[in-house]
């Protein structure tokens, strides 16, 4: 198949006739598959190039939906290919128009650099004859079709013009001049094309008419962009008036023309990178361009590059000088317009390209045009001067630059500003008898009064309030100027607009180089990396690191060009593995740049030293927090640690767990280093952090405060040296396991929702605070703050993660119990063992028990109980067993209540009593309801409907997991959605809708591989396996149900009831192939499994799927007996199981009805024991 997106979407077969593709969204879902012909593309980008940021309810489902549709259009098996993670179009990149024209508009360019215009042109036509119309005409408004489509119409502008110069060289000239009117009239401002039709003209003997359209150029950059014309077209004009030879026609029409200068520029380059398709030489530098001497002749370069960023390294303008100007040093001249590609009069010329901070030029450019002054403020390095440079460089009229930096006193900035005004002040000869000399501001009035102009004052936090005294005065006396300033804080005076200047945009984890490349933080490292390492190219596992880098350093552009120059000596990895110590690491900046500027201590050592004492102090003791604060947090955490921790952690009462109001003890004051009290206090603290916002040390977004982490580092090494971490740690931890505490109840109640917000906000400081009370061994601290939070992550989904934390615990704390928390210990080893990492910690379970036993009444924690049954397992019914024995753990608050009511639907379920089970839960279901609590909502309607599964009652079934995974969402645990999702999926498959089945089993993949959900991953695979082997691919069942059994953990008994259905289902994919031996094989392991959990359930399943085994050996009686064994030990007759259908058919072509029936009986009315005897269980 052929597939084109250059005009409207289209698919041709081998015979070239048109395939109906279908709607806008599934040409669009094609146009972005074949985009990235044969690469997997994930479904995440699938559904925002195709919803954008307002995706359905259910997009994956949605998703599915049109993958289904373009698959019955293509009808083609295989043409869209399935994976857990995302969709493959099976194509080769020549199979798609797109790919063609750029790998033919690439070799075009690479003929005419290499002096071959007739081979160029050729090419070029070929490529461009590939057009239709505008790239994804017909894929309606899917997102993301504009950015794709500007690209592609860019590069075919590239094209053209690359033909056009091709045919120039070759003596076209004549032919070419109504094609480029035409061009210019539609791309008014591609200097290129205007380049190009000049030459035309000129090569055609109407040199008048050339230099006309040189004037109309002129004349339309001034209107447009304020702007004029460019180095290499001003070049061509000046070639024009002196009537260059080099100009003419070449004679015979062919050949290459001097002055040929194809270029393909940034926008190409950054274009061969995106496309770069990894099975090749990787495309990321220019092409070559030929270097005669008749460059200018080639009138403009290609496209303009993408915004380039950074803080500026030169140094300052000389003051009462103008590059390029005439009447340098006079203070009445007339400033020039912006010239592309040359440095602007009055401004210092940049060394570096500008990457990233288009949208912000914009910004920047707009309050100038609407406001007088316009501050722009942020912390050191993150790019404010060169921002303001750009955006002068746009600016009319005349622009002045004064580098305050350099200033010490607030009495020299008057002085520093009239120099770089280009004014003396005071002539050579004395003032006149009787009149006073002129202070410095009096002369600038006088001499910027009735002037349009621009006045740059750049770094004026050290000297801010002469700076804004100076913007004041002169703003007041000259009502055509305008200032733009660069501070750290705010000048504060009436009328200034300020432009807070954020770090550049990161990409999240993970992000494909490609798509890296979007970002400016990542296109500003590589295009540093590059100008000290020209062979760098971003590609595979290097674009990871490189975002890791970016994203550890804030994406502030001094940090981020300090990193990128390492690579002289250093690769890519060890500058990342080296970010610790980043001061270190980054302390070889720019020997032309200003002291504060050439190392990352320096900027913000800067910064520091410009703070007052209560700043300071406020600025350190703010790094406690991992994860930013609120006001009132901030104030209760920094004011706190001062009094003795006589009531123990926290200020909080008792091992009952009630805390004080805020959870920190109320000494109050805040301390100096030497432990006196600090004169400031913390009732200023809301004035003091307002003040560190202002001087850009500390960001405010949502009502809360955080610094940068860069910034952090560096005040947290000024905390250990005053000697306070250690106490700051301690308030840290007391305060939010007070918080954590006083959550604990309303988290299993209706107000959950609202408190698992709370939560979420804080979940970096709580994680810290655990992390830290387990490095500082404080156990007690530890215990209660990890037994505080296990509601939290079990709700949200977090299970892994607060196990990983509660091992790291527990080897700390070892076996012996603290006296006290022993039900906090207890917690802390059962989440261990629920989440199948038992073997290290048997002693530390046995411990548990014992401590949790010998307290002989319901537990304080009521996780203890819920844990208690995921670590222990299913107890037989009627067993009396008090390890295994829930039923005395059951406190008497209604979500205990209600939870001992789903114990005790489990014993009975799993027992086989289905009939009493299903009361429990439905017992337990009124019982969470009425407490408002999802979480056992969610689990109760799973189990409901798990039972309605089993008397076949599917359109039950299926209500009832629909609301358990509403329930699971409410809650955004990610876990119990994606087992949900598996559970509708057999479901689904019973009624036979296999395409929903498979779309949530694919869901499910996906939610579990992004949470790392190792039991819900191997579910999904299971499922899928299933609908494998139902369709008849057995080999795609194995590789299924192969990668779920690997994937699956061993030792909790919920994971190794994973484990054993895998093994079953592997079984059945056996007999499904007639290896009988090999399915036997499958059924013992899963049985010992089975058998050591007395899954009554699953041993069912078992003894159904043995009788397969028994068939194909020709025992028709004892597939039977099996079949019967398995309804005695489910306790019910199981209805409408494909598996089972297909089985006690088999058996009955057999043994006929009578036979069948009577040996079914007999196995159904077996006994427990008999039953399993017969299995060898």
């Amino acid at each position: 198949m052929r597939f084109g997106v250059l005009g409207a979407v289209e698919v041709r077969g081998a015979d070239g006739e048109a395939v109906a593709v279908g709607g806008p969204r599934v040409r669009a879902l094609l146009a972005m598959l074949a985009v990235e012909a044969g690469r997997l593309v994930t479904a995440e980008r699938l559904i925002y190039g195709l919803y954008g940021d307002e995706p359905p309810a259910n997009a994956a489902n949605a998703l599915q939906s049109q993958v289904s549709r373009l698959r019955q259009q293509l009808r083609r098996a295989g043409a869209v290919e399935g994976h857990p993670a995302g969709y493959r179009l099976v194509a080769a990149a020549e199979d798609v128009d797109a790919h063609r024209f750029e790998r033919l508009a690439l070799a075009g360019r690479r003929a005419l650099a290499a002096g071959d215009p007739a081979d160029a042109a050729a090419l070029l036509r070929d490529a461009l004859g590939l057009w239709r119309g505008p790239a994804f005409a017909d894929a309606g408004e899917a997102p993301f079709a504009e950015g794709h489509a500007a690209r592609l119409e860019e590069l075919r502008l590239g094209a053209v013009e690359d033909r056009i110069e091709a045919e120039l060289a070759m003596g076209e000239h004549r032919t070419l001049v109504g094609e480029l009117r035409d061009l210019v009239t539609a791309h008014p401002l591609r200097e290129r094309t205007r380049g190009q039709l000049m030459r035309a003209l000129y090569g055609s003997g109407r040199q008048a008419e050339a230099l006309a359209a040189y004037e109309e150029a002129r004349q339309a950059l001034a209107e447009e962009l304020g702007a004029d014309p460019g180095p290499d077209l001003a070049a061509l004009h000046l070639a024009m008036l002196r009537a260059d030879p080099s100009l003419a026609a070449p004679a015979g029409g062919a050949g290459r023309a001097a002055g040929v200068r194809p270029a393909p520029g940034d926008a190409d380059r950054a274009a061969e990178v995106r496309f770069s398709r990894g099975d090749g030489e990787p495309v990321a530098g220019t092409s070559p361009s030929p270097g005669d001497a008749g460059r200018a002749a080639a009138a403009g370069s290609a496209p303009e590059s993408a915004e380039r960023v950074a803080e500026t390294g030169t140094a300052p303008l000389t003051p009462g000088t103008r590059p390029g100007a005439e009447g340098a040093g006079d203070p009445g001249a007339e400033g020039g317009t912006a010239v592309a590609g040359g440095p602007r009069a009055g401004l210092p010329a940049q060394l570096t390209s500008f990457v990233g901070r288009g949208e912000e030029l914009t910004r920047v450019g707009a309050l100038l045009d609407g406001g007088r002054l316009v501050t722009l403020t942020g912390p050191g390095g993150a790019g404010k001067t060169r921002l303001a440079l750009e955006a002068a460089g746009r600016a009319s009229g005349e622009v002045r630059f004064a580098d305050l930096s350099a200033v010490t006193d607030g009495a020299e900035v008057p002085q520093t500003v009239l120099g770089a005004l280009g004014l003396r002040e005071a002539g050579i000869a004395p003032p006149m008898p009787g009149r006073p000399t002129p202070d410095a501001v009096e002369r600038m009035v006088a001499a910027l009064t009735g002037r349009e102009a621009l006045l740059i004052l750049d770094n004026c936090e050290h000297v801010v309030d002469a700076a804004a005294a100076l913007a004041a005065r002169l703003l007041g006396a000259c009502p055509r100027l305008r200032i733009l300033a660069t501070s750290r804080e705010a000048l504060g005076i009436t009328g200034e607009n300020l432009y807070p200047l954020a770090s550049l945009r990161l990409p999240p984890p993970g992000a494909s180089p490609q798509d890296a490349l979007g970002y400016p933080a990542v296109r500003l490292f590589v295009d540093r990396a590059t100008a000290v390492r020209p062979d760098f190219v971003l590609r595979g596992a290097d674009a990871g690191t490189a975002v890791r880098i970016c994203r550890a350093l804030d994406g502030l552009p001094l940090a981020i060009e300090l990193a990128a120059a390492r690579l002289r000596s250093l690769t890519l990895t060890e500058v990342a593995a080296r970010l610790d110590d980043r001061f270190g690491l980054l302390s070889r900046g720019s020997r032309t740049a200003q002291p504060r500027h050439r190392t990352l201590r320096a900027v913000v050592e800067w910064s520091w030293e410009l703070l007052d004492e209560a700043e300071r102090g406020l600025a350190r003791r703010l790094t406690v927090f991992a994860g930013g604060a609120t006001l009132e947090t901030a104030t209760a955490v920094c004011a706190a640690g001062d009094a003795d921790d006589a009531a123990g952690p926290g200020g909080i009462t008792g091992p009952d767990g009630v805390a004080d109001s805020d959870g920190v003890d109320g000494s109050g004051g805040m301390t100096g280093p030497d432990g006196a009290s600090d004169p400031h206090g913390m009732a200023d603290t809301d004035d003091v952090l307002a003040s560190l916002v202002d001087k850009s040390l500390v960001e405010v977004a949502g009502g809360r405060y955080r610094m940068l982490e860069t910034i952090r580092a560096f005040c947290a090494g000024q905390l250990a040296a005053a000697g306070e971490a250690e106490r700051l740690r301690r308030a840290h931890a007391d305060h939010f396991l007070a918080l954590a505490l006083r959550a604990g109840p309303y988290l299993l109640g209706a107000e959950q929702l609202e408190w698992l917000a709370r939560l979420d906000a804080e979940r970096d400081n709580l994680h810290a605070a655990l992390r830290r009370t387990v490095e500082d061994a404080d156990v007690e601290r530890a215990l209660r703050l990890l037994a505080a939070l296990m509601p939290y992550w079990w709700l949200r989904g977090l299970r892994s993660e607060g196990a990983a934390l509660a091992r790291e615990l527990a080897r700390l704390v070892g076996t012996r119990v603290p006296a006290g928390l022993e039900e906090e210990y207890a917690v802390c080893v059962l989440s261990i063992a629920s989440s199948g990492s038992r073997a290290e910690f048997d002693d530390h379970l046995r411990v548990a028990v014992d401590a949790v036993l010998a307290a002989g009444r319901p537990p304080r924690q009521p996780f203890v109980t819920m844990l208690w049954g995921m670590a222990m397992g299913v107890p037989d019914v009627d067993s009396l067993n008090p390890v295994t024995d829930h039923r005395f753990l059951v406190g008497s608050d209604p979500w205990s209540q209600a939870l001992g009511h789903v114990g005790d639907g489990l014993v009975l379920l799993y027992g086989g009593q289905v009939g009493d089970a299903e009361r429990e839960l439905s017992t337990a279901l009124d019982g969470f309801r009425a407490a408002g609590e999802r979480w056992g909502l969610s689990v109760a309607h799973a189990e409901l409907a798990r039972i309605a599964e089993m008397r076949g009652d599917f359109g039950r079934a299926l209500a009832l997991v629909d609301e358990s995974i509403a329930a699971s969402r409410e809650l955004g645990a990610d876990d119990d959605v994606a087992e949900r999702l598996c559970l509708r999926a057999s479901l689904r498959a019973c009624t036979g809708d296999d395409e929903g089945a498979r779309r949530d089993g694919e869901h499910a993949m996906e939610i579990a591989r992004g949470a790392g959900a190792a039991d819900a991953l191997a579910q999904a695979g299971r499922v899928l396996g299933r609908l494998a082997r139902t369709r008849g691919d057995l080999a795609e069942a194995r590789r299924w149900l192969e990668t779920a059994l690997a994937a699956c953990p061993e030792g909790w008994f919920g994971f190794e009831e994973t484990r054993a259905l895998i093994m079953i289902e592997l079984g059945l994919t056996a007999e499904a192939g007639g290896t009988a031996a090999t399915a036997l094989s499958w059924y013992r392991r899963a049985r010992t499994t089975a058998a050591r959990h007395q899954d009554m359930g699953m041993l069912a399943t078992l003894a159904e799927a043995l009788s397969g085994v028994a068939l194909l050996d020709g025992d028709g009686n004892r597939a039977a007996l099996l079949l019967g064994a398995g309804t005695a030990l489910r306790g019910t007759a199981i209805v409408a199981d494909a598996d089972v259908a297909r089985l006690t058919a088999a058996a009955r072509v057999r043994l006929g009805d009578a036979v069948f029936e009577k040996t079914f009986a007999r196995g159904a009315s077996m006994t427990r024991e008999e039953a399993l005897a017969l299995l060898g269980a």
